[in-house]
């Protein structure tokens, strides 16, 4: 599937390509700033391995107006002062006709911007913070704001499984942070108590102390995006729930309903 929305997102950079005359004579350079090494390479990797399957299918199908496309591909690391340099890079040296972020939120933040102030387009795939597309005209998004899939949450919790009492685990990012906010904002909308409120780190790996102070059952919500009117992506969502006391029959009852959440972000303001 995230190929997919890969192939879908360089298939929308192709109506901006088509359109630019300067790169009629070359290959059409596609910027691709992605995360392959360190904290985030496992997401990197994905990422870079749908837009390369779609760079493949395109040129096999004859390119556009017989040019090919060409990736140019470069490791932000996921950080964002590696990220805006790189921006910088592709605009400048690499003369690319438009830009996709296979990054995280801080990263693609940083590149939005270098993007929006030299009115070259710039596709973010799935980094969801809402500061992202308010780099500029020339800044787009294929995923929901953090805050959009943090009030679905606080839907799931409060009116499809009548939760009252939350403990809120947050990853303590762009990403986490923006999905507390949306759930927090809602929550009250939905007769939510947030009890309390812990934060971790994505270098974190023991959770223990977390799971006796609240003698709760920690979750991950996964959020539906619509990518376009054919496909949707399943986006794991980085603030963890933590319901009270669920019995085993209500925790099965409670994962298949995680299923309808497809299709629920219509109805959420």
């Amino acid at each position: 599937m995230f190929k997919k929305v890969q192939v879908s997102l360089i298939a929308g950079v192709i109506s901006v390509a088509a359109g630019i005359g300067a790169a009629s004579a070359d290959n059409i350079k596609i910027g691709f700033n992605v995360p392959l090494t360190g904290f985030a390479a496992a997401d990197g990797q994905s990422a870079l391995h749908g837009a390369e399957l779609a760079v493949d299918q395109i040129n096999a199908g004859g390119g556009i107006n017989g040019d090919m496309l060409e990736l140019v591909v470069y490791d932000d690391q996921a950080s964002p002062k590696e990220a805006a340099p790189l921006a910088i890079k592709m605009i400048t040296q690499d003369e690319i006709v438009a830009g996709v972020s296979g990054s995280y939120s801080g990263s693609t933040r940083a590149a939005a911007t270098i993007f929006s102030e030299n009115n070259v387009p710039y596709i973010s795939a799935y980094a969801i913070h809402p500061d992202i597309t308010r780099a500029g005209d020339y800044v787009f998004r294929t995923s929901f704001m953090g805050e959009v899939q943090g009030r679905a949450g606080a839907k799931l919790i409060g009116e499809m499984l009548n939760k009252k009492r939350v403990t809120m685990i947050t990853l303590n990012n762009d990403f986490g942070i923006s999905l507390a906010n949306g759930f927090k904002e809602q929550a009250a909308n939905f007769g939510i108590e947030v009890i309390s409120e812990y934060e971790y780190s994505i270098k974190d790996r023991e959770f223990g102390l977390l799971c006796p102070r609240s003698s709760l059952i920690i979750l991950m919500l996964f959020m539906p995006v619509d990518i376009s009117s054919q496909l949707g992506l399943w986006l794991v969502s980085f603030v963890l729930l933590a319901l009270t006391s669920l019995s085993s029959v209500r925790k099965d009852m409670m994962a298949r309903s995680l299923l309808k959440l497809q299709g629920l972000h219509p109805k959420v303001s």
